[in-house]
C-alpha cells in the first residue's frame, strides 16, 4: 500500500490525528481505510499521481479484509453454536468472577456473539474451556 510521505506535512499531520481509528480488536477499520485512501488521493503529487494499479490493489486488499472479517464473525457464531448444551468455563478479562456452567443459549447482540451461562451473558471470547456433559449431568443422578 502506498504510504503518505513525511515530506507532505499537511497529509501526515491530519492523518495521524484523524484517520487512525481502531476497532475493539485493534484492527484497521473500514472507515479508517477509506479516510486513508481519500487522504492519499487528496494529497497526491499532481505531477506523479497514484498509479491506477496501486489504487486497484488497495481496493482489492480492502475487499479481502472485509470478507475475512465477515468470515471471522461467522466462524465465531458457529463455534458458539457448537457450545450449546456443553459445559464451559468462562474466564472474564474484566475482573469479574469466573463462571462455569452449561451454555443455555447463543445470542448475537450489537454484532457481538455472546453465550448465556447460568442466566448470565458472556462474550464468547471469554470461554476458556468446553467439555461435553457427563452422563450423570445429562440424565441426573442415578439411584439404585
Amino acid at each position: 500500500m502506498t504510504q503518505v510521505s513525511a515530506t507532505n506535512s499537511r497529509a501526515t499531520g491530519t492523518f495521524a490525528q484523524s484517520a487512525v481509528t481502531r476497532t475493539d480488536n485493534d484492527m484497521l477499520g473500514k472507515d479508517a481505510f477509506f479516510r486513508l485512501l481519500v487522504t492519499q488521493l487528496r494529497h497526491q503529487d499532481p505531477l506523479s499521481p497514484m498509479d491506477d494499479r496501486e489504487f486497484v490493489a488497495q481496493m482489492a486488499q480492502f475487499s479481502a479484509l472485509e470478507q475475512m472479517q465477515s468470515l471471522n464473525r461467522q466462524m465465531l457464531q458457529l463455534n458458539a453454536m457448537a457450545m450449546l448444551g456443553q459445559e464451559v468455563l468462562v474466564l472474564p478479562n474484566n475482573g469479574e468472577v469466573p463462571a462455569a456452567g452449561i451454555v443455555e443459549r447463543v445470542v448475537t447482540f450489537s454484532g457481538k456473539v455472546q453465550v448465556v451461562v447460568n442466566g448470565q451473558l458472556y462474550p464468547v471470547e471469554w470461554v476458556n474451556a468446553v467439555q461435553p456433559l457427563t452422563e450423570e449431568v445429562q440424565n441426573g443422578p442415578q439411584t439404585i
